[in-house]
């Protein structure tokens, strides 16, 4: 599938995904996707980010398709980045079930799944926004490099974690 068929597919879910949004009551420059807790949560929110940043990037956004402007869906993307890397174990905040997402078995992931949208929105992004990418990202490599690559002869032995092993390079 080409990329500007994937775009025309999903150009009418901004629209649909709003009934979802959350806008942090005491930091309002925070909001995600979805329920916003730890693991799935933060990884949907962080689904979201990639699809609407690289929507609101594409130069034939369609922005009555999408029920909101560029603007709108900039603003979108980029508080949902910052709710991202403010509720990572090394930010200022916390996932709304209270706790912080990072360095996990699955974090990596999620990271990995943003970062067209982040890549596409980059112009719009504060240094402050870019500091905060960097310490996530530093802090997940960290975590990277003291995880084992898990791997056993049998798959029967229970020591195989392929899925992981591919997402954590």
């Amino acid at each position: 599938m080409s990329l500007q068929k994937a775009l025309t597919l999903l150009a009418r879910w901004p629209a649909y995904a709003e009934r979802f949004w959350w806008r942090s009551p005491d930091r309002p420059e925070l909001g995600c996707f979805g329920t916003g807790y730890n693991s799935w949560g933060v990884q949907t929110n962080q689904k979201f980010l990639g699809a609407v940043a690289a929507l609101a990037a594409d130069p034939a956004f369609d922005a009555q398709a999408a029920g909101m402007s560029r603007e709108a869906a900039l603003a979108r993307a980029v508080t949902a980045l910052r709710f991202s890397l403010d509720s990572h174990v090394t930010g200022s905040y916390q996932c709304t079930d209270g706790t912080r997402w990072g360095r996990t078995w699955i974090s990596a992931l999620g990271v990995e799944r943003m970062m067209h949208g982040v890549d596409a929105i980059s112009e719009h992004l504060s240094d402050g926004d870019r500091a905060a990418l960097r310490r996530v990202l530093v802090s997940e490599a960290d975590a990277q490099l003291a995880a084992p690559v898990l791997g056993t002869v049998w798959a029967a032995d229970g020591g195989n974690k392929p899925e992981s092993n591919i997402w954590n390079g």
